[in-house]
């Protein structure tokens, strides 16, 4: 039985809208987990020949699988270490985001002066895995990968790494902070709770063939393994975030109907940092309007973030 889903956790991925040239970073220490690829800078700072941020692709090494990822450093670094930001795409998603919006959002963290990294999850982007490999454990151990790997960048500040995470991979980003006490600051996107991953797959289908296979409208199906379904069905994601002493700061649209606009209070219930918040955009939909061309929801998204995480990452 093959199931088809219209709207999804992560939407329709739109071609790049940044473009530049670029050099490598001269400040990162690779280690021999890693194989380095040069990317091209997207931006440039006014009207100064000076790049304000750099980008490389990586590939980290995660048992026998590896983990496509881009770094994105800030030039100004000037021999200090600087925060850094992991990034979890949502469901049928990859590194970029839905309509490049991590794409967007990486220079512009740089820019404020923190570091990210965005990756791909098992099956998804560059991956060579196939998602039906795809579940929590894999994913929160892709996150603890990630993690190790940033303790080997020189300009790195390890005591101060946030996480971030866009509707599943908000929920990934809840269960990740939740097992790693390097994680000193939480953003969520729309980050989903265990009720809006369970209309997902189809858990008949994956018991009977080990995986179901589920169809979108914008990419190629995808086979959702029977370990996901039953980690949906048995792994409390908001009792995981318990777990975490980190601030969260949870974002939603008001028009989103996808993941509920009150799953933002489920989240903060759940948080045991009397600093954590909750915030909805007014008029925005799940994935914050960026598909409509008027980015002035997301802009406001991206502004929250990056004053949460330069108020909670120093």
């Amino acid at each position: 039985m093959r199931k088809s889903i219209k709207v999804l956790l992560s939407v329709a991925l739109v071609s790049a809208v940044l473009t530049g040239c670029g050099t490598k970073p001269s400040n990162e220490e690779n280690d021999s987990n890693t194989s380095p690829k040069v990317e091209e800078n997207q931006t440039k700072k006014g009207n100064n020949s000076e790049p304000a941020y750099t980008e490389e692709s990586i590939t980290i090494k995660n048992g026998d699988y590896d983990i496509p990822a881009i770094v994105t450093l800030p030039t100004d670094i000037e021999d200090k270490n600087v925060p850094l930001v992991i990034m979890c795409h949502g469901t049928a998603s990859n590194k970029d985001e839905a309509g490049d919006g991590y794409k967007m959002y990486a220079p512009k963290l740089a820019e404020s002066g923190i570091a990210s990294i965005r990756f791909d999850f098992i099956g998804t982007g560059d991956s060579k895995v196939d998602y039906s490999e795809y579940n929590f454990t894999t994913a929160v151990n892709d996150v603890t990968r990630v993690i190790e790997y940033a303790h080997n960048l020189k300009s790195i500040d390890n005591k101060n790494i946030g996480i971030m995470g866009w509707s599943q991979g908000g929920s990934i980003a809840m269960l990740a902070a939740g097992e790693n006490s390097d994680i000193k600051s939480i953003v969520t996107w729309a980050g989903a709770e265990n009720d809006c991953l369970l209309d997902l797959g189809n858990y008949e289908e994956a018991k009977a063939n080990g995986y179901a296979v589920v169809e979108f409208d914008w990419r190629d199906s995808l086979n959702f393994g029977l370990q996901w379904h039953e980690d949906v069905r048995n792994i409390d994601i908001l009792e995981a975030l318990k777990k975490s002493k980190a601030p969260i700061l949870a974002l939603n649209g008001s028009d989103d109907d996808v993941v509920p606009p009150k799953t933002t209070d489920l989240i903060i219930e759940a948080s045991n940092n009397e600093t954590s918040k909750e915030s909805i955009i007014d008029g925005a939909d799940h994935t914050f309007n960026i598909f409509t061309g008027d980015l002035t929801k997301y802009n406001e998204l991206c502004d929250q973030t990056t004053k949460w995480f330069l108020d909670t990452l120093k």
